[in-house]
């Protein structure tokens, strides 16, 4: 655990002398210290050297109470180590550091989901707060926090992953599960436009570099990838489709995930609240658009939830249809 940028201007041997100082040992820093974990920064970051393979669900962070006032943590960004020696951030959606939305008192409680799978973790303060000091016209500045990082330790250390690939192209096409919860019950399915000219249903549709794309007539739809091993996804890449009748693209999506184990249960990858996280989708068939998902799963479940049909051609009442192109950018473990 480390800090720097001290309070050059603040005597530590000064009033407090014969009174309880401020204690830094990294025990205070459990959530359940009745007082917490102070230094004399306000500039700091706290690292957690794991020493083997973590998975990480959620940070949950709490202020502090000293006799000299309060003080907690407002905003934080977060940095980890997957097995290297590199830092990376959590980030947005832009590549951009995440910051995180900390405490407004000091014995509240804010959790974040956070799907991590590293070998060390630094939270990194960039907002604090000091309140009700005592005794100090010109009070020292101060840090102070209790912290929990709720995960697990793998049974296993993993090995490198296998070079970045296409999840999507290197998934057997017997493993890609489409399933759909509204069909277009008001179109025909004799219609003469499928003559000849299907919709694009097959697996193989879905790959990004596919000159039209994958469609079905449904506008609530599912796509189920099941990989039977452990792969880390790292990017999720969609773009449009174009059809003889259109072009169509998906606007908003959901993922869901399972965990590497004997564990069936889904999982939603969550916004800062807890939520399903919505990600924006397409606005035009052709253009691409990327979001950084860092996720370690033997299955990934990506759900339309807003879609979008233009430009169709012959049909005055044209169908329900989704239409995507998709990469997931990954790798699978050895």
């Amino acid at each position: 655990m480390s800090h720097h940028a001290l309070d050059d201007h603040f005597d530590i041997t000064d009033a407090l002398e014969g009174k309880d100082h401020y204690d830094n040992t990294a025990e205070r820093l459990y959530l359940d210290d009745p007082f917490g974990w102070h230094t004399y920064s306000t500039d700091v970051w706290v690292e957690l050297d794991f020493g083997k393979t973590v998975e990480i669900n959620d940070i949950v962070t709490r202020g502090t109470v000293h006799h000299l006032g309060k003080f907690w943590v407002q905003e934080y960004r977060l940095k980890y180590k997957d097995r290297g020696d590199s830092w990376y951030y959590v980030t947005n959606e832009d590549g951009s550091p995440k910051l995180f939305s900390a405490n407004s008192d000091p014995r509240g409680e804010v959790r974040h989901a956070v799907y991590l799978t590293a070998t060390a973790l630094r939270l990194e303060a960039t907002k604090t707060k000091r309140c009700c000091f005592v005794e100090f016209t010109d009070p020292p500045h101060v840090t102070g926090m209790r912290l929990k990082v709720e995960g697990c330790f793998t049974p296993r250390e993993r090995k490198p992953c296998e070079p970045n690939v296409d999840l999507v192209k290197a998934t057997s096409l017997s493993d890609i599960k489409v399933a759909h919860t509204a069909s277009d019950e008001n179109f025909d399915v004799n219609d003469p436009m499928r003559n000849g000219k299907h919709l694009n249903v097959t697996a193989e549709r879905l790959y990004f570099d596919d000159p039209y794309g994958w469609n079905t007539y449904a506008a609530k739809v599912w796509l189920q990838l099941d990989f039977h091993r452990t792969a880390e996804i790292h990017a999720i890449v969609t773009k449009g489709t174009i059809h003889h009748m259109g072009v169509i693209w998906v606007r908003e999506y959901r993922l869901k995930y399972q965990k590497p184990g004997n564990d069936d249960r889904w999982y939603d990858v969550t916004d800062e609240n807890g939520n399903p996280k919505i990600f924006a989708g397409n606005t035009d068939a052709l253009g691409e658009v990327r979001h950084e998902v860092r996720l370690t799963t033997t299955a990934l479940r990506l759900e339309a939830t807003k879609t979008k049909r233009c430009c169709f051609v012959q049909l005055t009442d044209p169908p329900h249809v989704t239409g995507m192109r998709l990469k997931i950018e990954g790798c699978f473990e050895k």
